[in-house]
Protein backbone atom coordinates (compact mmCIF):
# COMPACT_ATOMS: atom_id res chain seq x y z
CA UNK A 1 0.00 0.00 0.00
CA UNK A 2 3.08 2.38 0.72
CA UNK A 3 4.21 2.19 -2.48
CA UNK A 4 0.72 2.14 -4.57
CA UNK A 5 0.54 5.87 -2.51
CA UNK A 6 3.44 6.80 -3.59
CA UNK A 7 3.23 6.43 -7.24
CA UNK A 8 -0.68 8.36 -6.69
CA UNK A 9 0.47 11.29 -5.03
CA UNK A 10 4.06 11.75 -6.11
CA UNK A 11 5.67 11.94 -9.83
CA UNK A 12 9.16 11.63 -10.96
CA UNK A 13 11.28 14.79 -11.97
CA UNK A 14 14.00 13.69 -14.48
CA UNK A 15 15.36 17.18 -13.60
CA UNK A 16 16.37 16.45 -10.64
CA UNK A 17 16.25 12.97 -10.51
CA UNK A 18 13.56 12.08 -7.69
CA UNK A 19 10.09 12.15 -6.75
CA UNK A 20 8.08 15.09 -6.13
CA UNK A 21 4.74 15.48 -3.89
CA UNK A 22 2.35 16.27 -6.43
CA UNK A 23 0.36 19.65 -4.60
CA UNK A 24 -2.68 18.96 -2.73
CA UNK A 25 -5.65 19.12 -5.37
CA UNK A 26 -3.60 19.23 -8.42
CA UNK A 27 -3.80 16.08 -10.34
CA UNK A 28 -1.28 14.92 -12.86
CA UNK A 29 -1.89 11.15 -13.25
CA UNK A 30 -5.82 10.71 -13.96
CA UNK A 31 -5.12 7.77 -14.09
CA UNK A 32 -3.95 6.29 -11.03
CA UNK A 33 -6.69 4.28 -9.04
CA UNK A 34 -6.90 2.09 -5.93
CA UNK A 35 -9.88 -0.89 -6.05
CA UNK A 36 -9.86 -2.97 -2.49
CA UNK A 37 -11.65 -6.21 -2.41
CA UNK A 38 -13.49 -7.99 0.24
CA UNK A 39 -14.91 -11.43 0.22
CA UNK A 40 -14.18 -11.33 -4.15
CA UNK A 41 -16.48 -8.35 -4.02
CA UNK A 42 -14.95 -4.94 -4.55
CA UNK A 43 -15.38 -2.72 -2.19
CA UNK A 44 -14.14 0.47 -3.21
CA UNK A 45 -12.80 1.75 -6.81
CA UNK A 46 -11.22 4.97 -6.63
CA UNK A 47 -8.31 7.75 -6.11
CA UNK A 48 -5.77 7.82 -3.60
CA UNK A 49 -7.80 10.48 -1.59
CA UNK A 50 -10.82 8.81 -1.83
CA UNK A 51 -9.70 5.82 -0.55
CA UNK A 52 -7.81 8.03 2.46
CA UNK A 53 -10.77 9.54 3.22
CA UNK A 54 -13.06 6.47 3.27
CA UNK A 55 -15.67 6.59 6.37
CA UNK A 56 -16.10 2.27 5.81
CA UNK A 57 -14.85 0.92 9.16
CA UNK A 58 -13.22 -2.02 6.87
CA UNK A 59 -11.04 0.45 4.77
CA UNK A 60 -10.41 2.44 7.95
CA UNK A 61 -8.83 -0.99 9.87
CA UNK A 62 -7.14 -2.37 6.65
CA UNK A 63 -5.26 1.33 6.44
CA UNK A 64 -4.43 1.43 9.72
Amino acid sequence: MQDAFLMATHNFNRQANRMEQIPEGEQVNMHTSFILLRDCRIIFEGTAAGLANSTDPYIRDYLS
